[in-house]
């Protein structure tokens, strides 16, 4: 009986999980393209065999290559630009859900973790990158991971720390290339815990040492 309950209670959050996406989905639909995505998408159709002109590639190198990738899958119409606006609304998607998974591990809390993340998927600004095919969504996107393998190495099995600090070190790399200001968000959060720290009492049981060793670690896999 009881496993039926907790299955019936997974099955709702599974159907609301749905309908927020869905929800979000439409409403970051606005079929508008400014500021950088039009020389973006121009480039990525037509100008990658002859390098990129309107922003320095070794900026915004993976942004590009993804995109050149996505324009040779689905063509340069209108009905294209469509599915390569959803995947990378898709990707904001996945950025809401690691920042749940994040929260979960980092404050060991379920509920506050979905609250949170609800929150993020209808913040303004996440609505606005919601089809937006700019760098920002991929570099974003990448930070995210970059914070679960860390929070994982924080507070995770003591043996796999050191290998999560080094996922999240690539992570942060692969977001670095996407948009060279990407890893900000990462190293803000960094900061964050290595000030946290010094606390008599640390938060979440995080230790300073432990801090020194994420901060070390991801930067030196990123450098």
């Amino acid at each position: 009986m009881k496993n039926n309950i907790v299955s019936l209670k997974n099955y709702k959050i599974a159907i609301l999980v749905i309908i927020f996406v869905a929800l979000f989905l439409v409403l970051a639909r606005d079929r508008l393209h400014q500021w950088d995505e039009a020389c973006f998408l121009s480039e990525a159709a037509y100008n990658k065999d002859y390098g990129f002109k309107c922003f320095s590639y070794d900026h915004f190198r993976l942004h590009k290559i993804m995109l050149s990738f996505l324009v040779d899958i689905f063509g340069t119409g209108l009905n294209a630009l469509f599915f390569i606006d959803l995947i990378y609304a898709l990707f904001v998607v996945i950025t809401i859900f690691n920042l749940y998974y994040f929260c979960k591990l980092f404050f060991n809390d379920t509920t506050k973790a979905r609250y949170i993340a609800l929150i993020g998927l209808f913040l303004p600004i996440t609505l606005y990158l919601g089809h937006k095919t700019i760098s920002e969504v991929p570099a974003l996107m990448f930070s995210s991971f970059a914070l679960v393998c860390i929070a994982k190495g924080l507070k995770g099995n003591s043996r796999y720390k050191i290998f999560w600090h080094v996922v999240a070190g690539i992570f942060v790399y692969l977001s670095s290339i996407s948009r060279f200001d990407g890893p900000v968000a990462v190293y803000s959060f960094l900061g964050a815990l290595f000030v946290m720290s010094l606390f008599k009492k640390p938060v979440q049981n995080i230790r300073f040492k432990d801090t020194i060793i994420a901060v070390s670690l991801v930067s030196f896999v990123f450098v």
